[in-house]
């Protein structure tokens, strides 16, 4: 336990490292793209609709007011999100592991690791902190400015929730592979596509350095396209199988 605490930063920010690099950060541009979007409804149709108490008024300004409840509004929000997978990828790592364990071992006695556990408790520890740190920082900003600086803090925030439930997602279906001996379609076409997004932002970086273009690539779809496999990626929430 105490080696466990003592290794804590590293397993809090681990997550960062595998969200960001998974699939050549094939996570990137479809949570930013989220983002953008929760962030402009938000913007427009939440904001407007937000009632401020009249004491509130001899402390802060109205737009400070409204801006301080939208960012609290946004962390509730997000974590409330990845709560909801994070809870689910545990218990199908947890039933994966179990019938991992009956196949190797004849029983289900013991299929839990103490060290996979924590690494769970310090992944998700680690959200917290991150966005909780994410959202002072927004929060700060609306002081200085309610417009362009504000949407910037809550726009990184909610980027950071949308990688980190991508890859929850993705290790979700590494779970059913594990249970079922194949992944659902649904997870081959998730897979499909990260690695296709992070195919094509390879070639662009790519391209941009060689003058290469990259216009041609093309992998389309099949249930045979091979599976992301890392195991020091995908040794994640759930996978506590005792070697």
């Amino acid at each position: 336990m105490i080696t466990k605490i003592t290794n804590s930063p590293g397993e809090m920010f681990d997550i960062v490292r595998k969200a960001f690099t998974f699939e050549h950060a094939a996570l990137v541009p479809h949570s930013l793209g989220l983002a953008l979007v929760f962030q402009d409804l938000a913007e427009k149709y939440l904001k407007p609709k937000i009632q401020v108490v009249d004491v509130l008024l001899n402390i802060f300004s109205e737009e400070v007011i409204r801006g301080l409840i939208l960012t609290f509004f946004i962390f509730i929000a997000g974590m409330g999100m990845y709560i909801m997978v994070f809870v689910f990828d545990f218990i199908t790592g947890l039933k994966a592991s179990r019938k991992e364990h009956i196949i190797s071992a004849g029983t289900p006695k013991g299929y839990v690791r103490s060290d996979k556990l924590w690494s769970s408790v310090w992944k998700f520890f680690a959200v917290i902190v991150i966005s909780s740190i994410l959202s002072v920082f927004s929060c700060a900003l609306v002081f200085i400015d309610q417009s362009t600086l504000h949407q910037g803090g809550m726009l990184i925030t909610l980027f950071f929730f949308f990688m980190v439930i991508s890859f929850d997602v993705h290790s979700i279906g590494e779970n059913q592979e594990r249970m079922f001996g194949k992944k659902p379609e649904f997870y081959k076409k998730l897979d499909w596509f990260f690695r296709k997004v992070g195919d094509l932002l390879m070639l662009r970086i790519k391209s941009f350095f060689t003058g290469n273009s990259y216009d041609s690539y093309s992998e389309p779809y099949n249930d045979t396209t091979k599976n992301y496999k890392d195991n020091d990626d995908n040794e994640d929430l759930g996978n506590f199988t005792r070697q």
